[in-house]
């Protein structure tokens, strides 16, 4: 399989998140929890949950949002957010593919864009099924004549960091 790459600005932003297993029934789980806590402290949510990869077996859910509210420390939810700055997308990723293109984005990307952050995998439109993984980077990486190629079955897993 072939893949695009893109590129875009990020804006910082503030935003609580919490752990879960790298499942969509995990995740759909978390932004439930995230949602609920929001609703009930009358925190404003300003965008769309998204899950940083921290290895894997284990996803960070993010919730983006207005207030500076802090969570409860007993609660699970903690506080985070992001740096403004670059970040270089691969779009029409399914969730099941979602550890070997954050693998092929480290390995291809990661030395020479140096990273700024763990990979991230935004649901698309109509959910978790699929979506796009971003890479945040210090600087875009050279200009590629082609798009990368992955072999789903072939790629050889490593710990993403």
């Amino acid at each position: 399989m072939e893949f695009e790459l893109s590129h875009q600005h990020r804006r910082q932003m503030r935003t609580v998140t919490v752990l879960a297993e790298p499942s969509i029934v995990s995740v759909e789980r978390a932004v439930a929890r995230l949602k609920a806590w929001a609703e009930e402290q009358g925190v404003v949510v300003t965008g769309r949950p998204f899950a940083r990869v921290h290895g894997r077996l284990s996803l960070a859910v993010h919730l983006p949002i207005e207030s500076t509210v802090e969570p409860e420390v007993d609660s699970g939810i903690v506080p985070s957010g992001s740096d403004p700055g670059l970040i270089v997308e691969v779009n029409s990723v399914p969730f099941g593919g979602l550890q070997r293109i954050a693998d092929m984005l480290v390995c291809e990307l990661g030395a020479e864009s140096k990273m700024a952050g763990p990979p991230e995998f935004h649901a698309g439109t109509n959910g978790w099924e699929h979506g796009s993984v971003a890479l945040p980077v210090v600087s875009l990486p050279a200009a590629r004549a082609r798009p990368l190629a992955v072999m789903m079955a072939k790629l050889r897993p490593s710990l993403v960091r």
